[in-house]
């Protein structure tokens, strides 16, 4: 993560999502300017509970429609497709 939320007034423009993937994520120390500003504005706080509950969701779904394959089955096709990108 680059420095570039160092640059921007903490008041005038709330972190990435990228960054508050980060922060939620526990990778931003406590007194990183990004991790001061989450932790004290409103907005953030929201969208941080927003992106929870997507990912929450995200993660039901998934456990429904995957509940009846094998785990095997899984980890070989992801595999698989990593292998796939990996050729070009």
């Amino acid at each position: 993560m680059s420095d570039e939320f160092k640059e921007q007034p903490s008041v005038a423009r709330c972190p990435s999502d990228e960054v508050l993937g980060s922060y939620a994520e526990g990778e931003l120390p406590p007194q990183h300017p990004a991790a001061v500003h989450i932790a004290g504005c409103s907005v953030c706080q929201m969208r941080l509970r927003q992106l929870d509950e997507g990912l929450a969701a995200w993660k039901d779904r998934i456990e429904d429609e995957c509940s009846d394959v094998p785990v095997e089955r899984i980890k070989e096709a992801v595999h698989r497709k990593l292998r796939e990108e990996e050729a070009g």
